[in-house]
């Protein structure tokens, strides 16, 4: 059965893929929430004590690479943006690949890069966040990750052959 991903069915067109719970990514994700859960950081669950349960609907898009990514997550307390930038700034603060953002991200910012642009936004009319995230697939993906945790395990410096800039602008 065809996933309807030939370039007929997508070029000019916008749809949600994989949705229903049976994406292929969905596992990795709760387990690496869960992992934080289990390190005391602040996840909201669904599920029994300690699993995390979440939803995530792709969309796919004509596109060469990219992937945008928007979350939203209920919070407790009292919020505000500058208290959420503080937050991720801190957490992103030694990660090489990642960079938050003042503005929204865009997929052509990651192009050809191995770093995520994340944004979070704390919307005080709902008391929810909402963060953004943008990043290349390609080069993101399995490949930038092999890379990345090779140079780990070979005791070199991370960045080691990996893009921190797209080529965009």
């Amino acid at each position: 059965e065809g996933e309807g991903t030939f370039f007929a069915e997508v070029n000019e067109n916008l749809k949600p893929y994989k949705v229903g719970g049976v994406h292929r990514h969905i596992p990795e994700m709760e387990r690496n929430l869960g992992r934080l859960l289990a390190q005391g950081r602040p996840v909201r669950t669904h599920g029994p004590l300690g699993e995390v349960r979440l939803s995530f609907v792709p969309h796919l898009v004509p596109m060469t690479r990219g992937i945008l990514v928007t979350v939203e997550a209920e919070v407790e307390g009292n919020w505000s943006q500058k208290a959420l930038d503080e937050l991720y700034q801190d957490f992103y603060a030694q990660e090489p690949f990642v960079r938050v953002t003042e503005a929204l991200p865009e997929t052509k910012g990651t192009y050809a890069s191995n770093r995520v642009d994340v944004k979070p936004l704390y919307e005080a009319r709902t008391g929810r966040v909402m963060v953004f995230a943008a990043l290349d697939n390609l080069v993101k993906g399995m490949a930038g990750q092999a890379v990345q945790n090779l140079n780990l395990m070979l005791d070199l410096p991370e960045e080691t052959a990996l893009p921190k800039e797209g080529l965009w602008p």
